[in-house]
């Protein structure tokens, strides 16, 4: 609580307000896309391992087809977790995009 007007300004100045509406739509958008390539990774992964399994050629387990969602899954982490804390950094939203990419 502030004991006067001049530092309920100070306060909010400073960063204790509540953050803005635009860094939690933000925050949410890379969640949701990062959400999408993790989801869409395990699905190739599904996939990749089904089609191992059914050729029976088990030394094709270590090909970039079930290497590759792990990478994308580990992109779309880390660029979900900068994004969302730092909207403005374009290397979360890179990472981000790469990650759907991949997928």
């Amino acid at each position: 609580m502030a004991y006067n007007i001049n530092m309920e300004r100070s306060s909010v100045a400073i960063g204790t307000h509540d953050p803005p509406l635009r860094l939690w739509k933000s925050g949410s958008l890379a969640s949701i896309l990062a959400a999408i390539s993790i989801l869409l990774a395990i699905l190739a992964l599904g996939v990749s391992v089904r089609g191992v399994i059914s050729s029976g050629d088990y030394r094709s387990v270590l090909t970039h087809q079930t290497l590759n969602p792990f990478i994308t899954i580990a992109f779309a982490i880390i660029g979900a977790l900068v994004a969302s804390r730092h909207p403005r950094n374009s290397t979360g939203w890179i990472f981000v995009a790469v990650g759907i990419l991949f997928a």
